[in-house]
């Protein structure tokens, strides 16, 4: 249970992620300047750190597995 939450918890915060970019993206094109187009970067970077996390945990599990069928 405690894997689950943690990896709803990551999913979740993924998609709020994704949401913020998006939101900076049309104030961006709404309204280009400098203060915008830094906030899309950061959207952005939180985005890639998000997905980054997702990946390396999925990496994790992949290896896990592999250990435990090659113990079989």
């Amino acid at each position: 249970p405690q894997v689950q939450q943690s990896r709803l918890n990551m999913s979740k915060n993924l998609s709020d992620d994704a949401l913020a970019l998006v939101k900076a993206v049309k104030a961006y094109s709404s309204n280009p300047n400098p203060q915008a187009q830094q906030a899309m970067i950061d959207k952005a970077k939180a985005m890639r750190d998000a997905i980054s996390g997702i990946v390396a945990l999925f990496k994790r599990d992949v290896l896990g597995l592999r250990q435990c069928d090659e113990a079989y």
